[in-house]
């Protein structure tokens, strides 16, 4: 055999051989296998698609910035827990870590970019200690009890004026709540309720005015202004009350507590009262209960009565 028939027959069965051996890397690619070093086999590639509101953020995988901005989507991905951080001009950064599995798509298409705020405008006019939106009749509350004063202003801090007087009690209030019609508001605390009333016009304001009631049997956790703008209801630790805002009225109890932690919401429309609360049962064990509460007033109809006279 010639020299170069030699060659030509090596060189053949080089490239026999080399394509043998780089089929199953081929096989592999071609089906989305990659091949991972660090565990020395194939392993199916994943991928992670990444979405943000808004767009076009910048995206570190490990550190690296790559090319892709957002919306973006990280094929040909081994199996890991990869580093990813986006940064867009303006907003504050995401980062998390994300675990790409063979075969699968990380998908995070909800990713909200918070813009970084430099426009944060100061509303109140005064010291206040706490606050409350309506935001049905886009007012503002704000409670400054040192001084005694409840203001109102609009929802950007306009036409701030004095609303009411608070009457003196004996710890400061918890929390305030306007009754529905906007006319009055109570004040609490553990063991006192004040009930004043808010006037239309800053000139209008009384002094001295409103009431303040004790209520030194029980320790009070909220109230809720009866559909009637009149009558408010109190959530104490071991009884639910009715009362009006009159010093000589005698609370009517509507349901009896167990004195543990409940909650509680109020349907205005129907005047029903839905709470929780805790009662031992028969197996003598603490069970936590919902109860429906209709505190609507019960109107008594009378029928009409007919008298048909029989026909002769």
């Amino acid at each position: 055999m010639l020299p170069e028939q030699k060659i030509r027959t090596a060189l053949f069965y080089l490239s026999v051989f080399i394509f043998f051996s780089g089929l199953p890397f081929i096989l592999a690619f071609s089906l989305g296998y990659k091949f991972d070093y660090r565990h020395f086999k194939f392993a199916k590639a994943g991928m992670i698609v990444l979405k943000t509101q808004p767009a076009g953020a910048d995206v570190y995988l490990d550190g690296v910035l790559i090319e892709q901005k957002t919306t973006a989507t990280l094929n040909e991905l081994l199996p890991a827990t990869y580093n990813i951080r986006l940064e867009l001009q303006g907003h504050y950064p995401w980062s998390s870590q994300i675990k790409v599995e063979q075969g699968k798509a990380s998908l995070f298409e909800k990713i909200i970019l918070f813009a970084k705020r430099t426009d944060i405008e100061q509303l109140n006019k005064t010291s206040f200690s706490s606050f409350y939106v309506d935001k049905e009749q886009k007012n503002i509350y704000s409670l400054d009890y040192e001084n005694r004063k409840l203001y109102v202003s609009g929802l950007q801090g306009e036409h701030h004026r004095l609303a009411a007087l608070v009457p003196k009690m004996s710890q400061e209030p918890l929390k305030f709540i306007i009754s529905f019609d906007r006319k009055k508001v109570i004040f609490l605390n553990s063991r006192q309720v004040a009930v004043s009333e808010i006037f239309t016009r800053e000139e209008d304001v009384i002094a001295d005015q409103g009431i303040v009631l004790d209520y030194p049997s029980d320790v009070i956790v909220d109230a809720f202004w009866y559909s009637d703008n009149y009558h408010f209801m109190l959530v104490c630790r071991k009884r639910i009350i009715i009362c009006e805002p009159v010093e000589d009225f005698k609370p009517v109890e509507l349901a009896s507590l167990s004195g543990h932690n409940h909650s509680y919401f109020y349907d205005i429309s129907s005047d029903v009262l839905y709470f929780s609360d805790y009662q031992k049962a028969v197996d003598g064990q603490m069970h936590q209960n919902l109860y429906k509460l209709d505190v609507a007033p019960k109107v008594t109809v009378l029928p009409r009565i007919i008298k048909i006279k029989a026909n002769e």
